[in-house]
């Protein structure tokens, strides 16, 4: 893998909670999104290193009408 391909687990971690509808439900509860972000990313980093390395999959189904 190319330095170029390695992501920080912070931008990982926001792309998981700012990208997603789970951010409003995360902030409904009334916690700050940038506490949560940081600690997916440490989990992150803990797992795979910052810049994280690890392990992706993918699944791409596609729905056409008859």
């Amino acid at each position: 893998m190319s330095d170029r391909e390695l992501v920080l687990t912070r931008n990982i971690a926001t792309g998981q909670i700012r990208g997603t509808p789970r951010s409003v439900l995360i902030e409904k509860r009334g916690v700050p999104l940038d506490l949560v972000i940081e600690k997916v990313a440490a989990t992150l980093a803990s797992r795979g290193g910052n810049p994280y390395r690890g392990h992706a999959q993918g699944l791409l189904v596609e729905a056409r009408t008859a």
